[in-house]
């Protein structure tokens, strides 16, 4: 462990920084090394830079012994000795004080050190705000305010220093108060496809104004396959405004696709604040660096879904009418209705023994309707639908 230091002793001044400069022997030739660290009475100061060297600084007197090495050997030292800087005073004479002006007492200041004396010697030193004489402050003489009626103007309260005159709140005209209207309130709120309204009452004499409020931009302006006729163009805005569905690509959101039971879980997982997971899930074909991973290690930790098996999911498959009527089930931690609300579809029996529970909840609540007169349980469910079914349970 060839290494040196260049310098082997130094004198400084407290406070003052100085470098040292570390060498070590490469193959023929001495090179300055860097990350070597350099430790003074068992403390390690620091290590060195890239050209080798370290700077460092002492604030007291004395003699310092910097070495490199280990516990257990010294292989090369450099002492320091630090000494007193000499003062150089500057004298400050003494200032007073103004309304808003600090003075000072006087003073002597060390163009060295930056120290701080009450005394030419440099004997007793004090801080820069021992110096300071703070402001005496203004006088105020309040200017009383006059108030403004509905045909002449009035005046704000003022106010002024009867030291030095000084206007400390300028006194500004008020011109005739007129109407004195309350906020605006919102009778008619638009939407993108209607105008809103607005209207505010003064509160002195009742009169009422009124004035539109514009079309609110479409969420889905850019989607060219959502009409603003639409049967599932105020879902799809919705969705979209709460950024809990997007398009498919820049200006298309596919509402006639359907939606995948992972696409489906990320929806909610969204919902849900996209909370961080402290569980894991039991299934093989989620890998854990899919852009649903979490959501589905969320969802199989909070009940939300079992998977189509114990140990799968199948995140890329369709989801199902009534996969979705479950899964919302659990979502919401909802209860049991009494009555069999999907009894009246003709094809009630085809739903499956586990979704019952959730479907008879799911169209009690308004959020499967069915399609032409049948629940379809089996069938998947388009991102139209899917958008108008969480809607729906959102607004509840």
């Amino acid at each position: 462990y060839n290494v040196w230091f260049h310098e082997s002793a130094l004198t400084v001044a407290a406070g003052e920084e100085f470098s040292v400069t570390v060498y070590q022997m490469v193959g023929s030739s001495a090179m300055a090394q860097s990350d070597i660290s350099v430790f003074c009475a068992g403390t390690e100061v620091g290590k060195t830079k890239q050209d080798g060297k370290l700077t460092t600084s002492f604030e007291q007197t004395g003699t310092y012994v910097l070495n490199i090495g280990d516990e257990n050997h010294t292989y090369s030292r450099c002492v320091v000795t630090v000494i007193e800087k000499e003062h150089h005073l500057t004298a400050v004479e003494e200032k007073a004080p103004t309304c808003t002006e600090s003075g000072s007492i006087a003073y002597w200041v060390c163009s060295v050190c930056g120290k701080y004396y009450c005394d030419a010697a440099g004997t007793t030193e004090i801080t820069q705000q021992d110096t300071i004489v703070q402001p005496t402050g203004h006088t105020v003489v309040i200017d009383p305010a006059v108030s403004a009626v509905c045909t002449e103007n009035g005046k704000t309260e003022g106010s002024h220093c009867s030291v030095c005159n000084a206007i400390l709140k300028a006194q500004e005209s008020v011109p005739a108060t007129g109407h004195s209207f309350a906020d605006w309130i919102v009778t008619v709120k638009p939407t993108c496809t209607k105008e809103g309204e607005q209207m505010h009452t003064c509160t002195v004499c009742g009169k009422e104004e009124k004035k539109s409020i514009p079309a609110l931009p479409c969420p889905s302006e850019k989607m060219t396959d959502v009409p603003k006729n639409a049967w599932y163009h105020n879902a799809v805005d919705y969705m979209m405004e709460q950024r809990l569905m997007g398009g498919v690509s820049a200006n298309a959101f596919a509402p006639e696709d359907t939606l995948t039971r992972a696409q489906l879980i990320t929806v909610l997982y969204r919902l849900a604040g996209t909370p961080k997971n402290e569980g894991s899930h039991p299934f093989t074909d989620v890998p854990e660096d899919q852009w649903y991973s979490d959501a589905i290690a969320w969802a199989a930790v909070n009940g939300v879904v079992n998977g189509v098996t114990p140990t799968t999911f199948a995140p890329d498959s369709p989801v199902t009418r009534e996969q979705i009527a479950v899964i919302l089930f659990r979502y919401a931690k909802a209860e049991v209705v009494k009555e069999s609300s999907s009894s009246a579809f003709p094809d009630a029996d085809k739903v499956s023994g586990y979704a019952v529970d959730a479907m008879n909840w799911a169209v009690a609540e308004g959020l499967i309707a069915g399609s032409e007169g049948k629940l379809l349980p089996q069938d998947s469910a388009t991102r139209a639908e899917i958008a108008i079914i969480l809607m729906r349970l959102l607004e509840k």
